[in-house]
């Protein structure tokens, strides 16, 4: 009786790990319950963290303006300005990071102008901005990375985001290596937002030991959604929940992510060119600016939502072949596909299917979990009906044949 117990217990936590992102909810927030206040706190937070960011992109975006209309721009190695430290001129760590960044780029292209602008993110708490503001000009393009530090209380020491400016910092670094790039790479990075371009480990190499994954995660619970007490409250007070989501399919990545994975090329072009990145308005955030692909993420997220590739794609293309080829691929005008096929002697798919493969095996989940991923988002809805039958059938006939072994 206990072995069948335990067997039943198992087939369940299967089926539920399984079903798990298949279930549409109705709540609202990540900590959201079912009465309507926690509802309408969680959008009331929603809210003030949009309108923070809202402010403070704003303002930074008139600030990185004012820099472009100074000196303290040029081709060669980017100036820093910091705003918001009284009394600061400058800042050992913010000075290190670009210059570890731009000894290993060389000689900047004469077209690109770039500079680096550090804010005290203080007055606009932790939901600020950071990312570059890029403009064209006729003879070339401008770039400002935009990054924040914070001042301790009782120390008044200011410490910088290294990570935060780094990634600001990755597109400026593209331009300044690579000049003003061709029509469909300018037009695919800005229809992006930039979200693919924002490492600079072509540059410096990363130490960590996993990759960022081959797309970024979109959940439905990044989009403001969290799931029903009533279908898995259960498993979180059993302690099975954890089990559970660690041992389903990377559903983050979402179908065509994880068909590119298991292969499928044509999925890996998909997410590549015509992912579910949905750019802000422009009263809410004002062009010209870089954004992560967590801040462009739709209002509803389902597992057939496309996912945006992981911010070190383009690093990756640069890495794997050099830089004479990117720079021909990069300043290309020829659609996006001709022109990687044309550089690179190779597929979009065929070379996407193969790096988001590396790129999965050396991921915390793969390396942690199961590296192994079954096509289960591809099936059908009838597919429901025959999971629970099957299970049923094998759950009763090992239990029949463990029965005659006792008996």
């Amino acid at each position: 009786m206990g072995l069948t117990l335990k067997r039943f217990a198992f087939g369940g936590l299967i089926l539920a790990a399984t079903l798990l992102p298949l279930r549409k909810d109705r709540t609202i927030g990540p900590a959201a319950t079912n009465s309507g206040r926690g509802q309408r706190m969680d959008s009331l937070y929603s809210q003030l963290r949009s309108a923070r960011l809202s402010w403070s992109a704003f303002e930074l975006r008139d600030s990185a303006v004012r820099i472009l209309a100074s000196t303290r721009t040029g081709s060669g190695y980017p100036a820093i300005t910091l705003q918001g430290f009284a009394g600061v001129r400058s800042l050992p760590d913010a000075d290190s990071a670009v210059a570890e960044i731009w000894s290993t780029l060389g000689t900047s292209h004469p077209d690109i102008r770039t500079s680096v602008l550090v804010y005290n993110n203080r007055p606009y708490s932790r939901s600020s901005y950071s990312g570059a503001f890029i403009a064209r000009r006729t003879d070339g393009m401008d770039c400002v990375a935009i990054a924040p530090a914070s001042v301790d209380t009782f120390s008044h020491q200011i410490s910088i985001w290294r990570r935060s400016l780094a990634e600001a910092i990755a597109p400026c670094a593209l331009f300044a290596a690579f000049g003003v790039p061709g029509r469909s790479v300018g037009s695919w990075l800005a229809a992006t937002g930039y979200a693919p371009a924002q490492s600079n480990h072509w540059l410096v190499p990363g130490i960590s030991e996993y990759t960022y994954g081959p797309w970024v995660q979109w959940s439905d619970r990044d989009a403001g959604r969290g799931w029903p007490e009533e279908m898995f409250g259960w498993m979180r007070s059993t302690g099975t929940l954890d089990y559970a989501l660690f041992i389903r399919p990377p559903y983050a990545y979402g179908a065509t992510g994880i068909r590119c994975i298991n292969g499928d090329q044509g999925a890996c072009v998909t997410g590549v060119l015509h992912s579910g990145i949905s750019l802000p308005t422009e009263d809410s955030v004002p062009p010209g600016l870089t954004l992560t692909a967590w801040r462009t993420i739709p209002a509803e997220v389902t597992v057939g939502t496309v996912r945006p590739p992981s911010p070190a794609m383009v690093g990756a293309i640069i890495t794997e072949f050099g830089r004479d080829k990117f720079q021909k691929f990069w300043s290309s005008d020829q659609p996006f596909e001709a022109a990687f096929q044309s550089a690179f002697g190779i597929s979009l798919g065929a070379w996407s299917a193969k790096w988001a493969a590396r790129e999965w095996a050396g991921s915390v989940e793969a390396k942690h979990g199961n590296p192994e991923i079954l096509l289960g988002v591809t099936l059908k809805p009838s597919w429901f009906a025959l999971l629970v039958g099957w299970t049923v059938l094998a759950v009763a006939i090992a239990a029949g044949v463990a029965k005659r072994r006792t008996a």
